[in-house]
């Protein structure tokens, strides 16, 4: 049997959601798609304090008319932080006879260097990475984590990059919907009308258990402040090109990209520690996960809701992230956050 697998907060699930789902199930020939929804998302923080409960009720609402869809609860029932890989594994030993294939979109894969364990995934499953029309950004074996591009040749014929472990990444372009489940969030605690971006039923009964009214505003002010002082430490130590992209209405994974340049590996380590140091004394607030530290080419800050990346000059242009977050929004850096102008006046 041919299983895909569809994780995320599902905060709430949502029709693009969906529509992947069923793009995907199609183009590969599966036979079901499994949606397991995070207990406890290890890369952002779950917002509008909403139970697991209520998003796999959401999630079995949203499917229960499809017999080709399925939930688990599966991640509900393990301890811990809800790791893709360690989910895999058990689903492998539960069905050792399913082939699995592992649904994310273009955002989450260009990050994949970035989570728990990810070389493993290669050797656990198939990877469909699935991308709006115009926006994969590069030929399949240019897309690859450096780290893992030696463990994959790529297969002209079926236009797939097969690992060496011999399952596959796969690349599909999906029906753009743009749809997220923070606008939705948005727009209930505004009282506004969600018709057409969420299931029916899922509209029932977030109104029957009164969700999301009233939270989202406050929260989505907390992502804004913490990437405008993650900018203002970065600009204090003289980092260059700084820009700030707002990726909600884009990704399922961050709000907010905070993308700066060191000259030096000694900047971009002081750049990093920098907005470390300042918003851990500050605010009280440690990233979740901190990549690249030791070499300085290329520092990731994972906050969860804000995702900092500061890079050398040449590594910047290589990886280009500037030119994959292309339809981004960047958001205007105020005065009052440009310290290294402070820092010159004294």
């Amino acid at each position: 049997m041919k299983t895909g697998i569809l994780g995320g907060t599902f905060n709430p699930i949502h029709l693009a959601h969906l529509r992947i789902a069923e793009e995907v199930r199609e183009a590969c020939g599966l036979d079901r798609v499994l949606f397991i929804p995070a207990a406890t998302p290890p890369h952002k923080p779950l917002e509008g304090e909403v139970p697991f409960h209520h998003r796999l009720a959401m999630t079995r609402a949203a499917i229960a008319d499809n017999p080709a869809f399925a939930v688990s609860d599966l991640e509900n029932r393990r301890s811990g932080k809800s790791y893709s890989v360690d989910t895999l594994e058990v689903l492998r030993k539960e069905a050792p006879g399913e082939e699995f294939f592992f649904i994310m979109g273009m955002d989450s894969f260009a990050e994949i260097a970035s989570w728990y364990e990810f070389r493993r995934l290669f050797q656990l499953c198939h990877i469909v990475v699935t991308a709006r029309p115009g926006s994969r950004g590069g030929a399949p074996p240019d897309l690859l984590p450096v780290a893992v591009a030696d463990e994959f040749c790529y297969d002209c014929a079926s236009q797939r990059l097969v690992h060496r472990s011999g399952f596959s990444v796969i690349f599909l372009e999906e029906t753009f919907l743009d749809i997220s489940s923070t606008r939705i969030r948005q727009l209930v605690a505004a009282a506004r009308s969600v018709r057409y971006l969420i299931p029916a039923a899922v509209e029932t009964y977030l109104h029957q258990h009164a969700l999301y009214r009233g939270s989202e505003r406050s929260l989505v002010l907390q992502s804004d402040k913490r990437a405008l002082l993650c900018a203002a430490h970065a600009l204090g130590k003289k980092a260059s090109d700084v820009r700030l992209l707002d990726v909600r209405a884009l990704s399922s994974l961050t709000d907010f990209l905070l993308i700066a340049t060191g000259r030096s590996d000694r900047q971009v380590q002081a750049i990093a520690e920098s907005v470390r140091l300042g918003l851990k004394n500050e605010h009280q607030t440690l990233p979740l996960a901190v990549e690249g530290m030791n070499e300085g080419r290329w520092v990731l800050l994972d906050y969860g809701d804000v995702m900092v990346h500061v890079f050398q000059p040449s590594v910047r242009e290589f990886y280009d992230l500037d030119g994959l977050w292309r339809e981004a929004p960047e958001v205007s850096i105020p005065a009052e956050y440009h310290w290294e102008n402070k820092a010159a006046a004294q």
